[in-house]
């Protein structure tokens, strides 16, 4: 099969490569990473940077250079974008840290990603009403989603 692009959010590996396309700018109606920002993408392995780079992590397509072992990681994600052109969500960051095994080239894992979302009803300005309780549900999305309990505070 072979690692080509992601077609959805998150984190894909195949032998020594891998694609993230993690749109922590997205909106509530999916549209990802919508708009110019500064972006910082890290990922490494038992403490060995594999890439540091600068660019919205669902535009870097198919990297190479993941251990031929099971490995501790670290996947950070910063995204900052300009308050002259954004008057909310200017900034978001998220970190990972998780373990994964080497998977023969022929086949496809998941990087196990999760994210936590807050969903509250607002107007398309970005605003509830001034003096209005407002509750904000919070999901979670990923594989931690599936194991009800497994998640830390």
């Amino acid at each position: 099969m072979g690692l080509r692009s992601l077609g959805t959010p998150g984190a894909s590996h195949s032998g020594t490569s891998y694609a993230i396309c993690v749109p922590l700018l997205s909106d509530g109606a999916g549209h990802a990473n919508a708009g110019a920002a500064d972006w910082h993408v890290r990922l490494t392995a038992d403490g060995r940077t594999l890439s540091d780079r600068r660019m919205d992590p669902c535009d870097l397509g198919v990297q190479d250079g993941l251990p031929t072992k099971k490995a501790a990681y670290r996947l950070s994600i910063d995204a900052t974008r300009p308050g002259k052109d954004f008057s909310v969500g200017t900034r978001a960051s998220a970190v990972w840290t998780f373990t994964a095994d080497h998977v023969p080239g022929t086949q496809l894992a998941h990087f196990p990603l999760s994210v936590v979302r807050f969903t509250p009803k607002l107007s398309l300005t970005s605003t509830a009403k001034a003096g209005a309780r407002l509750t904000v549900p919070v999901g979670i999305q990923g594989p931690t989603a599936a194991a009800p309990g497994s998640a830390s505070p």
